[in-house]
């Protein structure tokens, strides 16, 4: 009995105080970080966006316009063909429907085929401002004093549990002013 009395009077007197210190120092050692949730997928919204990555596809589209008419006009093209060839008033014809099928092939491979260019074309002029972009977000994050960003558009193994989702567009608003102004 009188073991276990020194024993809790030793606790009680030498270790809780210790250890209070050191839990009090640790505490004020340490800020609670500041934490910012942005979306990603609204720096390209065509209404609100930031204004050199929208100028860039706006450009590419123009360069692209002259082959974008083109697959259109093959598309209605086929389109023709196909109604054409399901009409009931109409006998098959083995000739049409063979044109429709390589027509049908033309357009899968020029699709293909310009849908990448047209990617590479685009990175090509919006990597030089997406690298701008980070630098300008390390700024933005520091300025608003943030030590974390994270972005719940790339989000897909659901780390981030809850956010409240106005307070994301606010900070995702903001964040593009700040590209808008220093891009």
């Amino acid at each position: 009995m009188r073991t276990q009395f020194r024993l809790t009077a030793f606790i009680f007197l030498f270790l809780v105080p210790v250890f209070g210190k050191l839990t009090a120092q640790n505490a004020t050692t340490y800020k609670p970080l500041q934490i910012a949730v942005i979306n990603s997928l609204d720096f390209e919204d065509e209404q609100q966006g930031v204004t050199k990555l929208l100028n860039n596809k706006k450009t590419v589209d123009a360069e692209f316009k002259p082959l974008i008419n083109e697959f259109t006009a093959l598309q209605k093209k086929y389109d023709d063909l196909v109604k054409a060839l399901q009409s009931p008033n109409t006998k098959y014809d083995a000739d049409k429907a063979d044109q429709a099928e390589k027509l049908l092939r033309d357009i899968k491979f020029k699709q293909e085929n310009n849908q990448d260019r047209y990617q590479k074309r685009y990175y090509t002029l919006a990597n030089p401002v997406y690298t701008a972009m980070g630098e300008a977000m390390k700024q933005w994050a520091m300025q608003k004093g943030y030590d974390v960003l994270l972005d719940v558009s790339k989000d897909d193994k659901g780390i981030i549990m809850w956010v409240d989702e106005q307070k994301i567009n606010e900070l995702t608003m903001d964040l593009i002013k700040h590209f808008n102004t220093v891009l």
